[in-house]
């Protein structure tokens, strides 16, 4: 065994007639009836680190039937590098490590130290380096460069100072365990107090939305509707986008009609039924964009979203590649035109087909992909709908609404409306109080509980 320390004797190592091993005094001091750090009546764990079996058997007879806070102590022996990490690996809970500096190389225990503290990132445990040849191994190099707790030379450590350095070892490791485990109480707590923080952010920034998408629905139903039914759109791209991107996009689609609150309703209703608007009404109509970034600007986390609400009616250049800045604002806007044209009279596939035709879009090779798979998606779903014609009172929910519901020439629901409770109980009231709603009514519904 290379290096292999001689001349210290079992004996020498221990002086055994400074103690009394049958003296339960001795060796039971400070049994305080308190728990340990691991947990109550669990044992400490003792890593004995040297590859001398003389110096394991004489520090297993000496700590024999030594307890500290109640708990008696569980010894653990290895003779290598190779086992000591081994041991280490599978219990993460040891408290102490006496180690043997020269064994199977001359820095073996020197290696281990640095595996503990920087490998294994493991601050707790007590480690106490002995060694029996304390010249090749200077006590005041060793502590400078290493990150040990206790150095002791084997000739100087009797059984007596032998239970003192464990001893005073436990009480360390007990100390630096429970500030541990009070750092992670409070890092949980903390971890804990941030999420409620955030879930009561999330609360007030979707109360935000909502009070903006309630006052359109109730100002202006087409465009409530057309806001919905663009989210939708924007969602079908699922994985096509990165998580934050599908999101500020579908915040976007959602709020992208909010604007038209300031819109007056007879320039609304002119642009829904593809009339030609005088040069005036245009101007008035494209003002939505700019109103609905100025209502969401102050909004938290809602600043990129503004943004892409006031670009809706913005001429871009040709999109690529997704990277491009222009990218996202040109895809909400091809979104928008898209369900205007829908709710203007075409079939979603006409629609498209006439957005591919537009020269705004002829070399937008990065986006007419991803509108050509989302109407790809929409006309795989409508394969599952079938059509009835039903009075309001038979109106399934959830059913999509294939014609707008009118009384004397005014539009309760528009056509494409997913049918709600809110939005049942408004037809069944008025046709309750006013009996005068044309019916029946075409709706589309769906085979299988809808996943939108």
């Amino acid at each position: 065994m290379a290096n292999r320390e001689k001349g210290v004797s079992a004996k020498e190592l221990f002086d055994f007639s400074e103690v009394k091993l049958n003296d339960p005094a001795q060796f039971n001091k400070n049994t305080t009836g308190e728990s340990n750090a691991t947990g109550a009546d669990t044992p400490w764990k003792i890593l004995i680190v040297d590859d001398e079996e003389d110096v394991h058997a004489a520090t297993r007879l000496a700590l024999k039937r030594v307890t500290y806070r109640s708990c008696p102590l569980t010894l653990f022996h290895s003779h290598s590098i190779a086992e000591t990490m081994q041991l280490l690996q599978g219990y993460n809970d040891i408290a102490v490590v006496l180690l043997d500096v020269i064994m199977e190389r001359e820095d073996a225990g020197l290696r281990l130290v640095k595996y503990i503290r920087e490998e294994m990132a493991n601050p707790l445990v007590r480690i106490i380096l002995r060694t029996g040849q304390a010249a090749k191994v200077p006590e005041r190099e060793v502590v400078t460069a290493y990150d040990i707790n206790d150095y002791k030379t084997k000739t100087d450590l009797t059984a007596e100072k032998l239970y003192t350095v464990i001893i005073a070892a436990l009480r360390g490791y007990q100390t630096v365990k429970e500030l541990d485990d009070y750092k992670r109480t409070l890092e949980n707590k903390v971890e804990l107090r941030t999420k409620e923080l955030r879930v009561a952010l999330d609360k007030t920034f979707k109360g935000s939305i909502k009070i903006l998408i309630d006052v359109l629905s109730v100002v202006s139903p087409e465009a409530f509707m057309r806001s919905k039914r663009i989210s939708k759109l924007a969602r079908r791209l699922g994985s096509k986008l990165n998580n934050d991107t599908l999101w500020q996009l579908e915040v976007a689609a959602l709020l992208s009609q909010v604007g038209c609150v300031a819109v007056p309703y007879p320039v609304l209703k002119k642009v829904y039924a593809a009339e030609k608007l005088t040069e005036k009404e245009r101007q008035i109509y494209e003002t939505y964009a700019e109103t609905g970034r100025d209502l969401i600007a102050n909004i938290p986390n809602l600043k990129r979203a503004a943004e892409l609400i006031g670009l809706q009616t913005t001429a871009f250049p040709a999109v690529t590649t997704p990277e491009s800045p222009h990218f996202l604002p040109k895809l909400l806007k091809a979104l928008n035109e898209l369900d205007l044209l829908v709710e203007q009279g075409l079939s979603e596939s006409m629609a498209l087909s006439k957005i591919d035709q537009l020269m705004e879009y002829k070399n937008d090779t990065a986006l007419l992909p991803l509108l050509h798979e989302i109407i790809r998606a929409v006309d795989a779903k409508k394969k599952g709908y079938r059509v009835s014609s039903l009075e309001v009172d038979k109106l399934p929910l959830n059913c999509i609404i294939l014609q707008d519901i009118t009384s004397r020439g005014v539009r309760l629901v528009a056509r494409g409306t997913v049918l709600s409770d809110v939005f049942k109980t408004r037809l069944q009231n008025w046709k309750k109080y006013r009996g005068d709603i044309d019916e029946p009514i075409k709706v589309a519904i769906s085979a299988e509980p809808s996943a939108d």
